[in-house]
């Protein structure tokens, strides 16, 4: 923090002042459907702190990884961090843990009508949203006062954040959000990770439901 500026540091108490406010509230789980939690998430972490950037702290929302950045660099990112990631995936999916706890909502293993849904609510709306938070509104927005310490403190949050899902996600969470910090600061963009993280939550949810052989609904079986 020696060489940041004042204006620097109010940015970043405002912005810690937040979400020690709204990510407690959101983990105590928000009253009512999961659709509402999901819309909760949106607002909280996507449309509010938008609205911090462009209306308190008059930022431009490429300052915060708001835009395509190098895109090609995310590109390479995505290719190199997707495939080894699913063959992770496809050996996790098969664990009693997992089996028991995805896809979260249930409905998705009902039909392909239900699960395009589920994936485009959840790892579409609710995935755009976390990814902004953390490796945007998180990340971009601490840098300028504590430097590196920016990317430790998300990932950090973020991985505590996973508290409560089966404990080998919980664990993985801290380094994932590392490595997605790295990849938003090199990309300049939070697109990617959230690009990754959305298509290999879609993709476990398929895997999980593969291996339970419940793929016939999807099918058309």
């Amino acid at each position: 923090m020696k060489n940041a500026t004042r204006a620097s540091i109010l940015k970043a108490v405002a912005i810690l002042l937040y979400a020690a406010v709204v990510l407690p509230f959101l983990r105590s789980g928000v009253p009512g459907s999961y659709d509402r939690y999901l819309v909760y998430n949106y607002i909280i972490l996507f449309f509010v702190p938008l609205l911090l950037i462009t209306a308190v702290f008059r930022d431009q929302p490429e300052e915060y990884a708001v835009g395509p950045g190098d895109w090609r660099a995310a590109l390479r990112f995505f290719v190199l961090l997707y495939v080894p990631t699913l063959i992770g995936l496809a050996i996790a999916a098969r664990w009693p843990a997992f089996q028991a706890y995805y896809p979260i909502n249930k409905m998705a293993g009902y039909g392909r009508q239900e699960f395009l849904f589920w994936e485009v609510a959840y790892n579409g709306f609710y995935m755009f949203s976390w990814e902004f938070f953390f490796r945007g509104f998180l990340l971009f927005g601490l840098r300028p006062a504590l430097g590196n310490g920016s990317l430790h403190l998300q990932a950090i949050v973020f991985g505590v954040m996973h508290w409560g899902k089966p404990m080998p996600e919980f664990f993985a969470s801290f380094l994932t959000g590392y490595v997605l910090g790295i990849v938003a600061l090199r990309s300049r963009t939070f697109l990617p990770t959230f690009a990754l993280h959305a298509a290999c939550a879609a993709s476990f949810d398929f895997l999980v439901l593969a291996w339970a052989g419940r793929l016939g609904p999807l099918l058309g079986l």
